[in-house]
């Protein structure tokens, strides 16, 4: 884990992106995933530690810290916009 966060990418599941997602699937198909879910002393270990980094990766100002949409997201986001103007006679969103 990094000593600082640069900023959040909120991003489609599966989407191949640099950094470590947040959120780490734990079930599937109504089955558990192998190594899917660390034990309560574990998970409580590793939250304390990610919120010291993020405390000494917020700026001064925490308006700035930088969230951002992936271009995978962006793009499901248009797709839908226009799908949905589409659906109710609507000239596409630009």
């Amino acid at each position: 884990m990094p000593s600082r966060f640069a900023g959040d990418i909120i991003a489609l599941a599966g989407e191949a992106l640099e950094g470590d997602p947040l959120l780490r699937p734990v079930m599937e198909a109504g089955r558990r995933e192998p190594g899917g879910s660390p034990d309560l002393v574990q998970l409580r270990t590793e939250c304390k530690r990610q919120v010291a980094v993020l405390l000494r990766s917020l700026p001064e100002n925490r308006a700035e810290y930088p969230v951002t949409v992936s271009p995978g997201l962006a793009q499901k986001t248009r797709q839908t916009r226009q799908a949905l103007s589409a659906s109710r006679g609507e000239a596409a969103p630009g």
